[in-house]
């Protein structure tokens, strides 16, 4: 699991992680994000991590109308980095076994 700590600064989706933000009530850990039009939000770091939240939804009003599936595309992209790893793993597993 990522440390807590670690989120400062990374991306994900069209959120780039900031400072920390106090915890809700439920004491899940928040941190404050800003999106790449400019829009900041308080966000939950298993939202960010799960890839539940990947924009302020400026996307869904993109001039363009295009905004849902450029968040589907978001998530795409991401389910198919970490498939192509988990490949990567399981091959370099299998040729390991094979020698």
């Amino acid at each position: 699991m990522i440390d807590s700590e670690q989120l400062t600064g990374q991306r994900f989706g069209r959120w780039t992680v900031g400072e920390r933000a106090m915890n809700g009530a439920s004491g899940r850990a928040r941190w404050n994000c800003q999106c790449v039009c400019g829009t900041t939000r308080i966000v939950l770091a298993k939202h960010l991590r799960s890839g539940k939240s990947l924009s302020c939804g400026c996307a869904l009003k993109s001039e363009f109308g295009q905004g849902a599936p450029a968040d589907a595309a978001l998530r795409r992209e991401r389910t198919i980095q970490e498939i192509a790893l988990k490949l990567a793993e399981l091959s370099a597993l299998v040729a390991g076994l094979a020698r």
